[in-house]
């Protein structure tokens, strides 16, 4: 029994994980750090449910048409401060809340691992604000989601659109009622690598003698636009905006310690797989000054009839400011195409497997000594590769 012929073809979402009615699918991290599915052949009764929960090959049929409109959105100033863009994620999660529903979406565990989980609580909800630059663990989650909905539960789930894409092969395969579950999928640029997160975290701790409690990929104190990493250690410290802490936000810019699925991935595209998208509304300073600010704005993207009436009930609400916009008027990359892989992906592997977290931040995660030598480099790759590019 064999699931995908290359790696770039899984994006590890667990569907077929979660389906295996024998327990013989298990989630093996490669030497990347990605999770993909290995079968135990002496577990598999070949009944193919794994194969027919998996969406490689189904994923323009798993994809809805968009309207021709958008939504900005902005929250009250306490919800963005507490938010990566303008906290409409808030606002649709209170709504299901409200009617004793539960929402799914990714925390930082106690160890500082990306994970999918479940609340019907607004206090845990919480912790799912704010954005998470690592391929989440969505360990059993889908199986969660299909007994709560057998209960008659309202259920919001958030993840990437393979995710999401996953989630709803999962529960048509198993001919579950969908009703009243809500599917947000996100504006996804690609997912890192979970080791190298976990390397970092422990690069960090290592480097300040303190565990890592609480960590924001978007801190606003400075404002809405970039990265503004602060890092809350156990004994108090906090540390924000240094060479060290922005390492993991400053390899994610180069575009290479992305899952490989991620530079060829067909869900980058206006065709989505949730009832709604949404994002940062990056570039709203260009289509609307007057509404944009520095404390965030959000993108809403309808695109099914529920997730337009989900969106129709928080618009009433006096904390909730939207303007309406051409979806042509949209400058998000990858609404149009993938992530393309950066320039020193196959070198970056190759010292990251070799030497560590460590010599990869310094090499090109703007860490370190010789600096001045890497920036020569960069330059050098760059106009060599627009060289090529205007080729072409």
């Amino acid at each position: 029994m064999e699931l995908f012929s290359e790696k770039e073809k899984c994006y590890g979402c667990g569907a077929c994980y979660n389906a295996c009615p024998k327990g013989a699918i298990s989630l093996k991290a490669d030497e990347q750090g990605f999770l993909y599915p290995v079968i135990d052949n002496e577990k598999c009764i070949e009944c193919g449910m794994c194969r027919k929960v998996c969406q490689i090959g189904r994923e323009l049929i798993l994809q809805e048409e968009t309207e021709s409109i958008c939504y900005g959105v902005k929250n009250s100033d306490n919800v963005r401060n507490a938010s990566s863009s303008g906290g409409v994620y808030t606002a649709i999660s209170d709504e299901i809340l409200s009617h004793k529903g539960l929402c799914a979406g990714v925390v930082f565990d106690p160890k500082m691992k990306v994970v999918h989980t479940l609340t019907d609580h607004a206090v845990k909800r919480n912790d799912f604000r704010g954005s998470k630059y690592v391929q989440s663990d969505m360990k059993r989650i889908y199986q969660s989601i299909e007994k709560e909905l057998k209960n008659g539960r309202e259920i919001l789930f958030t993840g990437t659109p393979c995710q999401v894409s996953g989630l709803k092969t999962y529960l048509y395969s198993k001919k579950i009622d969908i009703q009243k579950l809500y599917l947000n999928d996100l504006v996804c640029h690609g997912v890192p690598s979970p080791s190298i997160w976990k390397a970092y975290v422990e690069f960090l701790e290592k480097k300040y003698n303190s565990k890592v409690i609480k960590y924001i990929f978007r801190d606003k104190e400075k404002g809405w636009h970039g990265y503004h990493v602060k890092v809350t250690f156990s004994d108090n410290k906090e540390i924000k905006d240094n060479k060290e802490v922005e390492s993991f936000v400053t390899l994610f810019k180069r575009d290479i310690m992305l899952r490989p699925s991620c530079y060829q991935c067909p869900y980058a595209s206006l065709k989505r797989t949730g009832d709604l998208t949404i994002a940062d509304f990056w570039g709203i300073e260009n289509i609307d000054s007057e509404f944009s600010d520095e404390k965030g704005v959000s993108l809403v993207i309808t695109n099914t009839k529920k997730g337009k009436n989900l969106f129709g009930k928080i618009c009433n609400s006096n904390d909730i400011k939207i303007r309406q916009y051409n979806i042509n008027q949209l400058k998000q990359q990858n609404l149009y195409r993938p992530t393309r892989r950066g320039n020193f992906y196959l070198n970056f592997w190759k010292s990251y497997i070799k030497f560590g977290y460590e010599k990869i931040a310094q090499k090109y995660g703007g860490c370190g000594k010789y600096q001045f030598f890497y920036h020569i480099r960069d330059s050098i790759s760059y106009r060599l590769n627009n060289w090529k590019e205007r080729k072409l």
